[in-house]
Formats: C-alpha cells, structure tokens, sequence
C-alpha cells in the first residue's frame, strides 16, 4: 500500500490562496484532540499569516513586493515545519491526517473519489448541540462533518468533527447562533466532496 503523506508544496499557491490555506490550517489543528503540541505553535503560525496578511494589503511597490515575499517565505517555513509535526503525530492515519487542514497525497483507488453525500440533516437538540445524519456512502472509511457560524462560513472557519459512521452529534454550540453544517465522505482518494450546506439555529 502506498505511504500517505501531507503535501508541502506551498509554491503553487497564489498569494491570496496561500493564506486561506494557513487559515484553513490553523483552524482545523485549533482544538484538534489528534495534535495537542503543535510544533511551531498556532500561535507563531498565526503570527506568520498575520504578517503575510499585512503585507498583503501594502501599496504596491518595490518595497511591498519584497515585504511580501519575505513574509510568504516565512509562512511557508513555519507550515512546513507543522507538517512535519503532523505528519509525525498522525502515523499514517488518513483520517487524522486529513483533519489537520492539509491536503495529502493522491493514491490510485478503483473506487475514486466518493460520491458527494445526500439526505444531509441536521436537527437541533437540547443543551447546545445538533444531531447531524447523512446517507451512507459507499467506499467511505469516515464521514468530516463540518461547522461554522453563518457569518464566518465564507471566511473558511469551518471547524471539524470526524466520526466513523454516517452520523454525529456536536456540542459546545453557540446559544441562539445560526450555524452553517456540510459533511465529506472519506475514503482511498483524497479528494472530499461536499454535500450541500444546511442550517441551524441553535436551541
């Protein structure tokens, strides 16, 4: 079988793409039980994105584009040095890896990518929590069932809670909040397709 492993080739990114992924990163590994001492921390990666961020915004000039360079070059040595980490204390488990934010390598599967999941629900209980249901897939190992305020979802704040079978339940919501919900199939192949969107107000 072939070795699973997180994907660091940055440099294909476009500026604007190559922070959304930090963030992406950032928020997955935020509270992430599967990578408790992030190594360099969150924080300093924070720090790095902020950084590029700012520079991002700069005039352009001569001086802005060096600024830029020098803070993208810093981001990518800091997610590099994460991957690593990840990489390490995931152990090769494709689930864990994948909840980490990062993309990892391709496999050949004669199953492919899954299917997009259908029959999505999401019901409001009691106590700060939903139940979250969706259609088995065939060939999924896991399902990524993910959440973000509505006012956050276009900004990537999805946050992610992994379960082995086709339903879930997460809690610690948002009293009164609306919230966005979509889950992933997770099988051979790395490439997650989403189902639709649903929302909650969260009772």
């Amino acid at each position: 079988m072939k070795k699973r492993f997180i994907v660091t080739s940055f440099s294909r990114y476009a500026l604007l793409a190559l922070l959304n992924k930090a963030r992406r990163i950032i928020a997955c590994l935020s509270g992430n039980v599967n990578f408790s001492t992030p190594t360099p921390s969150l924080e300093d990666v924070t720090a790095g994105a902020d950084a590029f961020d700012a520079a991002l915004a700069l005039p352009n000039s001569k001086e802005a584009t060096a600024r830029r360079a020098q803070c993208r070059g810093k981001l990518t040595d800091l997610l590099n040095d994460l991957a690593e980490y990840v990489q390490e204390a995931s152990k090769g488990d494709v689930t864990v890896m994948l909840s980490s934010g990062f993309d990892i390598n391709k496999v050949r599967s004669k199953v492919g990518p899954l299917q997009q999941p259908v029959n999505f629900k999401v019901v409001a209980k009691t106590g700060q929590c939903v139940k979250a249901r969706v259609k088995a897939v065939y060939g999924a190992c896991s399902y990524s069932f993910e959440y973000a305020l509505v006012a956050d979802k276009e900004q990537g704040n999805w946050q992610t809670c992994l379960s082995s079978k086709s339903f879930t339940t997460i809690s610690g919501l948002q009293k009164g909040a609306e919230y966005a919900f979509r889950v992933a199939a997770i099988g051979a192949d790395a490439v997650l397709t989403y189902s639709d969107v649903v929302t909650s107000v969260i009772l």
